[in-house]
């Protein structure tokens, strides 16, 4: 019996021994979730963590609020810009419950949430558009009779002629009460200096042009001096049919109707020619007047060529070296000196082709040194280069990669001053 109850004891301690050496040891709930073992009560490691805060859980104020849109240097990775505002929450995640977060102060209040009804808005305030505002009405409905609502507030107005008195009409802009709303058959029913237009009473001299005397028409309700055709002008002039008022620049057919100028387009002008056929040889017309040109390059002499953009000769445009002679040669269709550069490739290692000369230069950021960049409007390094991470930027400013500058930012509420917190922009 002895022997069996210590051979009982080594099988219970061999067990013990074994169940501790499967189960590894957890240290933190990351090594629970990582190797899925179970604790030490049997259950399973999830529920050891069960306790450490959730990766999706509202951050405080003091967090990182910045964090999804940096990289692991700090440079943005979004459109995203974070900047101080005065106020207190950025979002409706940072109010109280009940509270939301008006985007124009950057404040919690109850009356930033969307309402329902008018009972959320307070006293003196009513719902409109799901918005909280002061206001007497929303629309005609919130009013009692006789009344509309405009600017907010119930004021009296007429929907139809029967809400008001006789005599009266409702203006359908307006929507008031008004005898000069009703519509009128005679000028007598529109006062002494009132007119019957289109059945309305107008403060005008005039409706149309029968009711202004000879050689005038209606123009703006106003009796002016008009003309109907030529007849009605003076010798010389014309009628112009878009003002119907008489003009000199009237439409011609020759010359004989301009006098000392010349009729070009059928309009009398001061001009000596209106095209090259009016010019002799050598001659072309240019703003009017006949000045010599040439049309081709025969027209010029024997070393010379028409520039046909101008019509004037000139120097012909070479197309070798061997059309410049000595000490020149042939850049853009033009002789000129052999010192002069025409193509970047005419000149050394890091040098480039401008005005002529070759000058020091680069092509891209490579050909500067550490901190430089290459300025392509310039073709010269500088040390004013876009910023494309926040560690070239100074202390509290941070890299706007879409603009390559550097503006004041904020990664924390804390970065901000009292009063302000941090917000995307």
């Amino acid at each position: 019996m002895k022997i069996l109850c210590c051979l009982a004891l080594v099988l219970t301690s061999l067990a013990c021994t074994t169940k501790t050496k499967s189960s590894p040891a957890i240290t933190s709930p990351q090594d629970a979730h990582a190797t899925d073992a179970w604790s030490g009560d049997d259950s399973p490691a999830s529920q050891v963590s069960q306790d450490v805060p959730s990766m999706d859980a509202k951050v405080s104020n003091d967090s990182l609020v910045a964090q999804d849109s940096r990289s692991s240097d700090g440079s943005l990775i979004s459109s995203s810009l974070w900047a101080c505002v005065v106020g207190t929450c950025c979002a409706n995640t940072d109010c109280l419950a009940g509270q939301c977060c008006d985007p124009s102060t950057n404040t919690c209040s109850s009356q930033a949430c969307p309402c329902q009804n008018d009972a959320q808005c307070g006293s003196g305030r009513k719902c409109c558009g799901s918005q909280c505002v002061t206001a007497q009405c929303c629309a005609d409905g919130d009013c009692g009779a006789g009344q509309c609502c405009q600017g907010r507030a119930c004021v009296p107005c007429c929907n139809s002629n029967d809400d008001c008195l006789a005599g009266q009409c409702c203006g359908v802009s307006t929507r008031q009460c008004g005898a000069s709303n009703c519509a009128c058959q005679t000028h007598a029913q529109c006062g002494a200096n009132g007119m019957c237009c289109q059945g309305a009473c107008q403060s005008a001299q005039c409706c149309a042009d029968t009711d202004c005397g000879a050689g005038q028409c209606c123009q703006g309700r106003a009796c002016v001096p008009c003309c109907n055709s030529n007849d009605d002008c003076l010798a010389g002039q014309c009628c112009n049919s878009a003002t119907r008022r008489c003009t000199t620049s009237c439409a011609c057919q020759s010359d004989a109707q301009c006098g000392t100028g010349k009729c070009c387009g059928s309009r009398c002008t001061q001009a000596t020619c209106c095209a090259d056929a009016d010019c002799g040889a050598g001659k072309c017309c240019q703003d009017g007047a006949c000045a010599p040109c040439c049309k081709s390059d025969g027209d010029c002499l024997a070393t010379q060529c028409c520039d046909l953009s101008t019509n004037q000769c000139g120097t012909c445009a070479c197309q070798t070296d061997s059309q410049c002679g000595a000490g020149k040669h042939c850049c853009g269709g033009a002789c000129v000196p052999s010192s002069t550069c025409c193509a970047d490739s005419q000149c050394g290692s890091g040098q480039c082709c401008k005005s002529g000369s070759c000058v020091a230069c680069c092509k891209s950021s490579a050909d500067c040194l550490a901190g430089q960049c290459c300025d392509d409007s310039t073709g010269q390094c500088t040390t004013d280069c876009p910023c494309i991470q926040d560690a070239q930027c100074p202390s509290g400013q941070c890299c706007n990669q879409s603009t390559g500058a550097c503006y004041a930012c904020c990664k924390t509420n804390k970065d901000c001053v009292a009063g302000k917190v941090c917000c995307s922009q």
